[in-house]
């Protein structure tokens, strides 16, 4: 399970998320949603779970990658 939930997880809260993200070096990061209806995915593979174990529809995504012109 993602995220803070008590007896589960602890996860971040934002203060500890940048004070990781400026001691990484980060200048700029950005937090997106981390709720139920959000997922990450790596080279094919579902890294996030829910409770119901199900995907929900999502509407909008943020994609990285390397670019070599």
């Amino acid at each position: 399970m993602d995220g803070r939930l008590p007896g589960r997880s602890e996860g971040a809260t934002l203060a500890e998320l940048a004070s990781i993200m400026e001691g990484l070096g980060c200048r700029t990061a950005y937090n997106l949603d981390g709720g139920e209806s959000s997922a990450m995915f790596f080279n094919g593979k579902t890294l996030t779970t829910s409770d119901d174990q199900r995907m929900r529809e999502i509407q909008d995504a943020v994609l990285v990658g390397e670019f070599k012109p």
